[in-house]
Order: C-alpha cells, then structure tokens, then sequence
C-alpha cells in the first residue's frame, strides 16, 4: 500500500565546498539509501527526482507542527538563499549549489564545513512511500 507523506532527511555540510566570494557552498542534499530518519531511498528515484530541486528556496530550520497549518508557505524571514546547478554525483546523490544571501547564514556554513557534526543540510518534502525491501532492511521505501 503506498501513501502520501511529509518527510525531512538531513545530511551533514561536512562535504561542503565553498566559494566565499559568491556565498556559494557545494552541497548533498540527499544520498541514496537509508536514511537517520529510516526511510529507503534508491539511487534510480533520486535521479529522476533531481530536476524537482532546482532553484528551490532553501530556510533555515523545518517548520514547526503548527507551521504547516499556519504559514505552510513559510517566512521570509527564515529565507536563506536558493539551490542551483542541481546534479547527480558519482555515488547517486543529489548535489547542488547552495547561494546563501545572509551573511550571518554564510558565516554558519563556513564554520559548519570545518566544523563536522555542527550543522546540516536537510530536505523537507512530500512522497510517497510504501513499506518494502531494500539492502536487507524493511521500511518506507520512497517512490
């Protein structure tokens, strides 16, 4: 049975590359597998879902429970930049260029990326799921 669902995944900025002059960070936003969260990803899915994350906004924080019946269309107070060049890298995951407009925003990438554990990228999305199979796990496997 597949269902409908919202989803955050989170990957560490760790990898970021960083260009300081355009406040640009080369980031994952999401690998294929299992993910923190539990949720099954395959690199196939991924890599036909990658085109859906160009030029999408990226915030700071997830919304909250009451966000999403509130302001489902989020703050621009919590805006933070924009996800460009969108590919899919060599191990299947989705990458893309983070362009940070906030300077206090750029200053928590740079230290992020020198600093691992202390921050990360995550998605927050809508997929649908089914329970299944994969890499001798059960699970919601995402479609």
């Amino acid at each position: 049975m597949t269902k409908t669902r919202y989803f955050a995944e989170m990957i560490e900025l760790h990898e970021a590359a960083l260009d300081d002059a355009a406040r640009k960070a080369r980031v994952t936003l999401i690998a294929p597998g299992w993910s923190k969260n539990g949720r099954y990803y395959a690199a196939p899915t991924l890599k036909a879902a990658a085109g859906l994350f160009e030029g999408v906004r990226a915030y700071r924080d997830h919304p909250g429970k009451a966000d999403a019946s509130n302001r489902p269309e989020r703050s621009v107070v919590d805006l933070v930049g924009v996800y460009e060049n969108v590919t899919v890298g060599n191990t299947g995951a989705i990458e893309a260029d983070l362009i940070v407009e906030d300077e206090a925003i750029w200053s928590k990438v740079k230290f992020a990326a020198a600093h691992p554990g202390y921050l990360g990228m995550s998605i927050n999305a809508l997929g649908v799921t089914a329970s299944g199979e994969a890499e001798g796990r059960k699970g919601l496997i995402v479609e």
